[in-house]
């Protein structure tokens, strides 16, 4: 069970602890991250969320996002993500943060108010070589960042955060 702290409209701790379907079901404020891998030849590696996932199932998504859990920072969890999503290792020094954004996503039974702190991973992988956790994602690729931007806005299959990838391409493409 993944127990997460309330934020307030500050967007600070207010010290009250719910679990995750609790935050989600009543739409309370909550801290996520969205880290970015990226390499020299300014190519992204990307997931394809699992089918299981409650929330945009089967599409293609950043490198990793997830919760911050209670107790934890924003820098330990994109660390932590990281490794469970794709097994990419990283230490908090590699991490460079980009910027905060608040999101609602509304559907269904989900009320889903979070503010995600962006992070930039620069790294060389191969993605082949990667272990993914099939719960949370089905498929890694690095896809060119020019592409990537093209296709999130136009694609139905990816998930598109205007504001995040308005910010991210200012610094990936030229």
């Amino acid at each position: 069970m993944e127990l997460i702290e309330i934020i307030d409209k500050n967007k600070k701790p207010t010290g009250i602890i719910k679990t995750r379907d609790e935050v989600h079901k009543k739409g309370y404020i909550h801290k996520t991250v969205h880290v970015w891998v990226v390499n020299k030849n300014k190519e992204i590696l990307i997931q394809k969320r699992s089918k299981s996932k409650l929330t945009h199932p089967q599409m293609w998504d950043v490198s990793c996002a997830g919760h911050v859990t209670a107790g934890d920072t924003s820098h330990e969890t994109a660390v932590k993500e990281l490794f469970e999503e794709t097994g990419i290792k990283a230490e908090i020094s590699e991490l460079e943060y980009i910027t905060s954004i608040e999101k609602k996503y509304f559907h269904g039974e989900i009320k889903d108010h979070e503010i995600y702190d962006v992070f930039l991973l620069r790294k060389e992988i191969n993605p082949l070589n990667l272990k993914f956790d099939p719960d949370e994602v089905e498929e890694l690729k690095l896809m060119n960042a020019k592409t990537f931007f093209q296709s999130a806005i136009s694609k139905k299959d990816f998930i598109y955060n205007k504001e995040e990838y308005e910010i991210m391409s200012k610094i990936l493409l030229p």
